[in-house]
């Protein structure tokens, strides 16, 4: 039995049997970050006169040749408790006790705090480069269905004539201001911890500043109790995964209503479809499925997160150690659900002729009329509106689609609601029912006329371009310092 600090007995067998499972989990989420983190700290105590520098290319070389070698079969209870005693029992059979001196200055509290935060930034970065992905599909297919005119529904009920470019224009708009939160939450998580210690800081002389700059950090998290305690930016960003996961199920659940045969104006090809193990007629839509069941995931991480939280100290505590695991599966259930709308929409066909045909008969021009009364007779909008419901039950009643209305059966209404007939043709009724019409004519800022898409796409564009170049700026810093740190400790060992 080898002593554990004030503790002379072994960890019980069913505990060492249950902790090892979650040790090569750790091994799996943060083996590389905690070998960068080691370094980092390393040639700071070199550089602030902490070890000099045959110890501290000691501890660099045993930090490599673990990093190298330690595979998770190595990982046992026996070396310590968890992955970095483990790391720690490694580094002592290669250089002895010196190894030990890599912990100067620090404890596993602000180790494991900084190496969570690491993980946030990767996974949030790999979200954000999966969302630009679909940005840039979208973009393409609305440029492509810019003016393909198909109806809008409003509780599920044929409401105005709009275009398929209105439609994913509208969707685009949402997921920036998802990426927006992405990148809030990689800003929040982008603080060093290193130098918190157990939660009050050390006497030894530090330069958190320096392993700030070595980690590709954006600067020090100040206050060194918060630095161990805080698992707020966890929370951020998983709720920023569970948002985006319901606006991309949101979407799938449009899609998954108009590509039935009720609508059957959007189709998706056999590469994303799955088939029935009975009725061969059947192909089904289920790519969106699991963009729907991916975002159940998502939820659960998030609300795992606050229930975890809602009741620990402020301080280090191990209720939030499997906070990082849950962060992964989080971003993982949002790539997932990104891949597979990225699919569906590659292999999507607008059938256009059916999409304008039901624009056309489903009355969902209607309130178009009401408005060419109210500008051409002056009449106030409800009264267009009684004149224009009323037309609309007779025709349903009488088995017609809107093309049976004309302005005989306008003006029966007009009788009725105004007190006198309106001056109105068959051929002006007709013209204002028109879906192509109806958008052409809705040219406010945001509307679905082709000319204001086309500025939404431009804008939206522009945005995914400056999107991008922040996401290749956090990236790139990541890529200097990990460069630089591998620099600055090649130097120390030679």
């Amino acid at each position: 039995m080898e002593r554990r600090g004030r503790i002379d007995v072994d960890m019980s067998g069913k505990l060492q049997e249950m902790a090892l499972p979650g040790m090569k989990a750790q091994y799996r989420a943060l083996f590389e970050e905690m070998t960068l983190a080691n370094k980092a700290h390393t040639v700071m105590l070199y550089e602030q006169g902490v070890h000099d520098r045959e110890t501290a290319a000691k501890i660099l070389e045993a930090i490599e040749s673990v990093h190298e070698e330690l595979t998770p079969d190595d990982l046992s209870i026996d070396n310590g408790e968890d992955l970095y005693m483990n790391v720690e029992h490694q580094m002592i059979a290669r250089i002895g006790s010196d190894a030990g001196k890599m912990h100067t200055g620090r404890s596993r509290n602000d180790l494991f705090s900084c190496l969570q935060r690491m993980i946030a930034r990767r996974e949030l970065l790999k979200v954000m480069y999966s969302l630009l992905e679909l940005e840039d599909e979208l973009i393409v297919f609305a440029k492509k269905n810019a003016d393909v005119v198909m109806t809008g529904y409003t509780h599920l009920q044929p409401a105005q004539p709009t275009t398929v470019g209105h439609y994913i224009t509208s969707l685009l708009e949402m997921l920036q201001r998802d990426f927006g939160r992405l990148e809030h939450a990689y800003a929040s998580a982008d603080l060093n911890a290193l130098g918190g210690a157990a939660f009050a800081g050390t006497g030894f002389p530090i330069d958190r500043k320096r392993t700030a700059e070595l980690l590709g950090f954006a600067e020090v998290l100040e206050n060194t109790w918060d630095s161990v305690a805080s698992k707020d930016y966890f929370l951020e960003g998983e709720a920023a995964f569970a948002i985006l996961q319901g606006t991309l199920s949101r979407a799938a659940s449009d899609l998954y209503t108009w590509c039935t045969d009720e609508f059957g104006f959007w189709e998706f090809g056999g590469q994303v479809s799955g088939q029935s193990s009975i009725m061969p007629q059947k192909k089904n839509p289920t790519v969106l499925e699991n963009v729907r069941a991916q975002a159940a995931g998502a939820f659960a991480e998030m609300t795992r997160g606050v229930i975890t939280v809602k009741n620990t100290p402020l301080s280090f505590i191990l209720d939030g150690h499997g906070m990082g695991d849950d962060f992964i599966a989080a971003a993982d259930s949002a790539l997932a659900s990104l891949e597979y709308m990225k699919e569906a929409f590659k292999y999507s066909v607008i059938h256009e002729e059916r999409a304008l045909r039901m624009a056309e008969r489903n009355f969902c021009t209607v309130t178009a009329l009401a408005d060419y009364l109210v500008g051409k007779f002056g009449i106030a909008f409800r009264e267009a509106h009684h004149i224009t419901g009323g037309m609309t039950g007779d025709a349903k009643e009488a088995g017609l689609d809107v093309t049976g209305m004309d302005a005989a059966l306008l003006n029966k209404w007009a009788l009725n609601i105004l007190g006198h007939e309106l001056d109105i043709s068959d051929e002006e009724v007709h013209s204002a029912l028109l879906p192509l019409q109806n958008v052409l004519s809705k040219k406010c800022i945001g509307g679905p006329a082709p000319e204001r898409v086309a500025e939404m796409i431009e804008h939206i564009e522009g945005r995914a371009a400056e999107e991008r170049a922040h996401a290749d700026a956090l990236s790139g810093r990541l890529a200097s310092a990990y460069a630089a740190l591998d620099e600055a400790a090649a130097k120390i060992m030679s």
